[in-house]
């Protein structure tokens, strides 16, 4: 094939993923989203056939989600910046108590579904709100309209508190605002994938998400589909000390990825560190922010992070669950906000 042609297909694909961003967009009172970036990982490289020695003996290969699989499409979606700005403050600094907005003339209908775990797993999606986990919540695939409506769940009117709430500092907690972002997020993840796939379809190619990118290892805490790590073979951005990838638009965002056979010119991973502890050690105000002590210089305690995100969980119950029936909101995302990369690479 051509490289025009070549080059005309990925910006073909970056305007529809755009486009969709913009129009979920449309749908909320409150913008939550920036426009994605969108690269293009070599399903057959070393670094991809090699995640089973760097993320677990069990991910999922792009070959064994799409026979024929040549290029995964990774994305990355950085949130508005009042989101972050709400999330440090926490439950007491929060602008609005009761979430995120949905347009009065939305026809409701559930757009995060409610699905019983599997097994000893139960279903994630995104990797923007815990350090190291991948994959992600039940999402609902029906319909690849981007224009479809989004529900916010069940709208809390206050917010949900346990009995030992007195004991959780609540500028610890997450605010209800990055809670019920989490599952706006996960819903329009689906809408997204569907209408990306939708895309490729039409220029003759064959395209499907991953199976085990819907699901949550919780016994290991972990996913065997990391999007982290195809969105960094993409060329999207390098990992920080925090774990989440650090792209031109910052770290506060989250990634997602649809498998395909295109026939396109692969994007290389980044080779300067964007992330200033590791580029020359200075910074590291991911590790004070973490409530949970989850992070250190030395690494990541993914038991701990897991730990506070089940914190969160217990207070934020009522905005849907997108990774089973039970529970709240596993998020936290504190080493994610006040950050010099929040919004944009240092």
């Amino acid at each position: 094939m051509p490289v025009d042609m070549r080059q005309t297909i990925k910006q073909k694909i970056k305007q529809e993923a755009a486009s969709c961003v913009a129009a979920e967009n449309e749908q909320l009172e409150q913008a939550l989203w920036q426009m994605p970036l969108v690269g293009f990982a070599d399903a057959r490289s070393g670094y991809i056939q090699s995640l089973k020695k760097i993320v677990h003996p069990k991910h999922q290969m792009p070959e064994e989600v799409l026979p024929g699989a040549s290029i995964v499409i990774a994305y990355y979606v950085p949130f508005v910046q009042w989101l972050p700005d709400s999330n440090s403050r926490g439950i007491e600094g929060a602008p609005n108590r009761r979430g995120v907005g949905i347009t009065p003339n939305h026809s409701g209908g559930g757009a995060v579904s409610k699905r019983s775990g599997l097994g000893s797993a139960s279903n994630r999606n995104g990797s923007g709100m815990m350090p190291g986990e991948e994959g992600g919540d039940a999402i609902d695939h029906s319909g690849a309209e981007c224009t479809s409506a989004i529900s916010a769940g069940e709208s809390a009117s206050a917010l949900l508190v346990t009995d030992d709430a007195s004991a959780i500092s609540t500028q610890n907690l997450a605010s209800s605002e990055w809670a019920q972002s989490y599952e706006l997020t996960n819903a329009m993840f689906g809408r997204l994938n569907e209408h990306l796939i939708d895309v490729v379809h039409k220029l003759g190619y064959e395209a499907k998400t991953a199976s085990e990118a819907n699901i949550f290892h919780r016994d290991q805490v972990i996913s065997y589909w990391s999007f982290r790590h195809f969105a960094y073979a993409a060329g999207l951005g390098t990992f920080g000390r925090n774990n989440m990838l650090i792209t031109e638009k910052g770290c506060c965002g989250r990634c997602n990825t649809v498998v395909t056979t295109l026939d396109v010119t692969p994007d290389q991973p980044q080779t300067e560190e964007a992330c200033l502890f590791f580029r020359d050690g200075r910074c590291g105000l991911c590790i004070k922010k973490c409530p949970g002590k989850a992070l250190t210089a030395e690494g990541f305690d993914r038991q701990k992070c897991f730990a506070q995100c089940l914190k969160n969980a217990a207070v934020y119950d009522s905005f849907g669950s997108s990774y089973g029936a039970e529970g709240g909101s596993e998020v936290c995302g504190k080493c994610l906000c006040g950050l010099p990369c929040t919004n944009k690479r240092p």
